[in-house]
């Protein structure tokens, strides 16, 4: 039996006879093969041209999201940007502001902190009295920018300021501005005394609330009063009374700052002297009527009789002229005339000499005050500067 039929035996259902053969039984199955894939390519190729329905609704539902979410990104970003624009416009039409803590004294954030040097200001001088304009309570009407605007100045000539009182913001503004700056300046405070005692306690307070705000580090001590005793608005025991009770009152709150008073040399009598931490004394020899080539002089002799040895025969270490200057606008007072002429003599003369000698100082005064003119033009006239931060004088190097 030969091999072909042996295989070709072993396919079920098929048999063989004289007139089949293999060939024709492997043609017709290769047919068939062929027509079947053929029907199988068609049905494909027509699939393939004619997507079916889920498939077009599910492209039809996508297209349909693209286009809403597209139209919903360009609503919100819109909406952003109009947001942008209304705040912008906002901010410059009606500026923000914030409060100290203890005020709701509105302070503007967009303040100009930016320093112009000038090269015509030289921090010469050891010390600076200051009085921010319109703070005569209660006609207050200073602002955070009129005093950031001096203390730009001020920073250039001095590292110390004296203020003269808590009322209208003076302190306030003036230790706002040193911080926003961040200049190297301290402060000598004082709490107005008037013989009103309603007066005292409202500085007081306020005092005690600038301490609270700012803290410590900017303050040098504080001025029980400004020639109090010269101008009779109390008496020494009252004035010796109010120091020892703040000191108490700092000692409680554990708050250390010098105690002081201001007032003319010959009426700190060595009881008042003893009450003090640091002696302190008003010094102008425009008053003690002397002509302007001796004023320097002058004052740095009566400074030491009136004031620096009464301090060290009660062993106070610390001794400051308070204030010491010269006008520039006034009556003669004897051989002292005021002129800008004697006060750029003055500048020159005791601020280089007293700067040499080691004296303390607060130079009397930063600029004119022409509230004191419009009673009397000698007083408002002790600036260095007009009301107006024009310097009224060449500043010495030294």
């Amino acid at each position: 039996m030969s091999n072909e039929a042996d295989i070709t035996s072993q396919w079920p259902g098929h048999d063989t006879d004289a007139s089949g053969s293999t060939e024709t039984i492997v043609s017709d199955s290769l047919t068939n093969s062929l027509t079947a894939t053929t029907v199988v390519a068609s049905a494909y190729s027509a699939s393939s041209q004619k997507p079916s329905q889920w498939l077009v609704e599910t492209q039809r539902y996508s297209k349909v999201n693209r286009i809403v979410l597209i139209s919903l990104g360009m609503l919100v970003f819109v909406a952003l940007m109009a947001g942008l624009v209304y705040w912008i416009v906002s901010f410059y039409a009606f500026p923000p502001s914030y409060s100290t803590k203890y005020s709701d004294v509105p302070y503007p954030k967009q303040l100009n902190t930016t320093i112009v040097k000038n090269g015509d200001l030289h921090q010469s001088f050891y010390g600076i009295g200051y009085t921010p304009s319109h703070t005569q309570y209660p006609q207050c009407g200073s602002t955070a920018e009129e005093v950031l605007e001096d203390i730009k100045v001020l920073s250039q000539l001095t590292s110390r300021l004296r203020i003269y009182g808590m009322d209208c913001n003076a302190a306030n503004y003036t230790l706002m501005a040193i911080n926003l700056l961040d200049v190297n300046m301290t402060t000598l405070l004082t709490l107005w005394v008037d013989g009103d005692e309603s007066t005292y306690q409202r500085q007081k307070e306020t005092l005690f609330q600038i301490i609270d705000e700012y803290g410590t580090s900017r303050i040098d001590g504080v001025s029980v009063g400004n020639e109090v005793l010269f101008r009779n608005k109390t008496a020494e025991p009252d004035l010796i009374q109010k120091m020892t009770s703040l000191r108490e009152e700092f000692r409680s709150r554990q708050i250390y700052l010098n105690i002081t008073t201001t007032d003319l040399a010959n009426l700190l009598d060595p009881k008042v002297i003893l009450a003090e931490d640091v002696v302190m004394a008003n010094i102008h020899p425009y008053f003690g009527g002397v002509p302007i080539e001796d004023a320097t002089n002058w004052t740095m002799s009566f400074s030491e009789s009136e004031l620096f040895k009464p301090a060290r025969l009660a062993r106070k270490s610390v001794a400051a002229i308070a204030e010491v200057g010269w006008p520039s606008r006034g009556v003669s007072n004897s051989d002292s005339v005021p002129s800008l002429t004697n006060l750029q003599t003055f500048v020159d003369d005791f601020v280089c000499h007293a700067n040499k000698a080691n004296v303390r100082y607060y130079y009397f005064e930063a600029f004119d005050e022409p509230w004191k003119s419009k009673e009397n033009e000698l007083e408002g006239s002790w600036g260095i500067m007009d009301e107006n931060r024009n310097l009224k004088v060449r500043i010495p190097v030294c």
